[in-house]
């Protein structure tokens, strides 16, 4: 998908889809006619990143699936398992999501693993507030 968007005296920007992904380009010989103000733009992606982190902040999960406690930790799920079966961490089965159920670990949980060193990859939204 190849487009160019724009109004009288914009230049030609070409959008292209990348998987879930789009791509913007300019033009190597495109020049920019107007004078841009760096110092609003910043604030105005600065404001809009804020209003992002606040979206997903409010749409955190209270729980986590094994792998997704594996991933952030930087262990295997295999790992996770065996912490919950030494009683390291607890977990809740969810019945009805296989013949044994699903373990969920909740973020209270995952907040100790943090606090005891044992995590890596953990976004800071995850565990914030």
């Amino acid at each position: 998908m190849s487009s160019w968007r724009g109004r009288k005296n914009e230049m030609p920007i070409s959008v292209q889809q990348v998987g879930q992904t789009r791509v913007c380009q300019m033009p190597a010989t495109a020049q920019v006619a107007e004078p841009v103000d760096l110092a609003a733009a910043v604030a105005s992606i600065i404001s809009e990143l804020r209003e992002i982190k606040q979206a997903i902040a409010s749409a955190r999960k209270s729980h986590y699936t094994i792998d997704e406690v594996a991933r952030m930790v930087g262990r295997s799920a295999f790992t996770v398992r065996r912490w919950i079966s030494e009683k390291r961490i607890s977990a809740s089965r969810v019945p009805g999501t296989g013949p044994k159920g699903k373990l969920l670990v909740s973020r209270e949980e995952l907040s100790k693993l943090i606090d005891l060193g044992r995590a890596e990859n953990v976004p800071d939204v995850v565990v914030a507030g």
